[in-house]
């Protein structure tokens, strides 16, 4: 199997985990109002009762599984760079959606199926198209560009939400933070991959210490996701147009990013297609289903 293969394989592992988790979150989200009402009480000696042991079972097994990304970004990388990891990340948002259908008694409509029928029609576009470039190597990108690109795109990403956020409008508010979540997401693997492949070696972890800052760096991306999601909801951002704009961004900027900084990585029509087709789909998946309300959309992301 073609290392490109290899990549997407834990790829495919690590987003259906990391969606199913979310999940599981949700599924068992009551528990941690149960903590939470007994810890306002001042009782949280008492026993829990057996279905609050099998919630809070559910939400635990939910975080575990939903961190193990981090694992299957590490070995993807070792074979290939970051946008084969994220090129398969829609197909997670698909898990998540049948685990919604099923478990938490969520309804699915034609149009999400059509949306799933697009996603995985342009994952495979994208992963023909991988499997058919010359192997690269991230430790040949242009680290001036790639700190270029980053910086540029924070300077972008900030000062949108800053001016969003004087707008006041919902809908804009939630398309600066999802340009934000989802960049600040998608840096995490393409640093990593860097810090993995820095001066050539490539292993689980970095061998340089020049790799481990960045390796670093990667965890305080991904935090900052973390923290400006949970800072768009609390601004009204609707989780219906966060969610699908920062899975979009999560999907096309690390390809956007080898495209300038890898040399030898080139984004032709069928790689445009293919993203376009992934885009579509993950805003016709979430447009009425799990993220059709604002306060289903907040329980699934936390």
């Amino acid at each position: 199997m073609s290392n490109a293969l290899w990549a997407m394989l834990f790829g495919l592992i690590g987003t259906v985990l990391f969606h199913l988790g979310k999940g599981m979150q949700k599924r068992g989200i009551g528990f941690i109002r149960v903590v939470g009402n007994r810890a306002a009480r001042r009782s949280l000696k008492g026993s829990f009762t057996p279905q609050e042991i099998r919630t809070g079972s559910i939400y635990i097994t939910g975080i575990i599984i939903n961190n193990s990304l981090i694992l299957w970004i590490l070995l993807a990388n070792i074979y290939a760079p970051p946008s084969n990891f994220s090129s398969v990340f829609g197909i997670g948002i698909i898990a998540l959606v049948i685990y919604a259908r099923f478990l938490l008694e969520e309804t699915i409509t034609g149009i999400n199926y059509f949306g799933m029928t697009l996603i995985v029609f342009g994952t495979v576009m994208l992963g023909v198209e991988s499997i058919r470039r010359v192997e690269l190597s991230i430790a040949d990108a242009n680290l001036t560009a790639l700190w270029i690109i980053i910086a540029a795109y924070l300077i972008f990403s900030i000062i949108s939400v800053g001016v969003m956020l004087k707008v006041s409008r919902p809908y804009l508010i939630g398309i600066s933070f999802g340009l934000f979540t989802g960049g600040t997401a998608s840096l995490d693997p393409v640093l990593k991959g860097v810090a993995q492949n820095y001066g050539g070696i490539s292993g689980i972890v970095p061998s340089t210490m020049e790799g481990w800052g960045i390796f670093f760096l990667s965890f305080i991306f991904a935090s900052a996701s973390f923290i400006g999601t949970q800072w768009g909801f609390m601004k009204n951002s609707p989780a219906s147009i966060q969610v699908p704009v920062a899975s979009s961004v999560y999907v096309c900027f690390p390809i956007m990013i080898q495209g300038i900084a890898l040399p030898g990585f080139k984004i032709t029509p069928f790689t445009i297609a293919g993203l376009l087709s992934v885009v579509g789909g993950i805003f016709f998946l979430t447009g009425r289903s799990i993220f059709s309300n604002e306060k289903r959309g907040r329980e699934a992301i936390q």
